[in-house]
């Protein structure tokens, strides 16, 4: 009747239930983020686009709204994605080398977005900045966003909620996320 003399069928049941549900909520956050990167690039396309046809009116405020959502977005990785891979993978040699690259990725990134927010600024000011430069500089930083993300969905994504033995320290981690 309460499952005492189940043998452990109802401990069992109640543990793969929380199996399943935490599964559900690591893909959720998987997801949530791959829906983010989209939207990010999307912002970005729209700003390049801006600055091909010359619309520099509402650059500064679409600029920010895309800075704010790259920063938003990196908190949650920072938050949660990097913490768990740290914590889970810190041993492995690998791995570890793996997350440090992209984090100077993402630091390149932010200095770019920096860089820009400055050239951004002086265009609005004066004139010595022109709407092609800023468009040269908006290609890179569309070109560094599209590898930081390839890198973290081809390598960090499917090392959420998975365990270290699934990939051994001396194995190849790009194999090992390619299944």
């Amino acid at each position: 009747m309460f499952g005492i003399f189940s043998g452990g069928k109802v401990v069992k049941d109640r543990r793969d239930e929380r199996a399943a549900h935490e599964k559900d909520r690591e893909t959720a956050f998987i997801e949530r983020l791959r829906n983010e990167h989209h939207e990010i690039l999307a912002l970005c396309e729209e700003l390049e686009l801006a600055l091909v046809k010359g619309k520099g009116g509402r650059l500064s405020e679409r600029f920010a709204l895309l800075e704010g959502m790259i920063r938003r977005h990196r908190m949650d990785e920072d938050g949660k994605l990097l913490l768990y891979i740290d914590k889970r993978f810190g041993a492995d040699h690998e791995v570890s080398s793996k997350v440090a690259e992209i984090r100077k990725q993402r630091d390149r990134l932010r200095r770019r977005l920096v860089a820009f927010a400055d050239k951004l600024e002086c265009l609005e000011v004066s004139v010595d900045i022109t709407l092609a430069e800023l468009q040269v500089d908006l290609e890179r930083i569309g070109a560094n966003l599209v590898h930081l993300i390839e890198d973290e969905e081809r390598y960090l994504f499917p090392l959420y909620g998975q365990s270290p033995a699934r990939y051994p320290l001396s194995g190849d981690l790009e194999a090992a996320t390619a299944s």
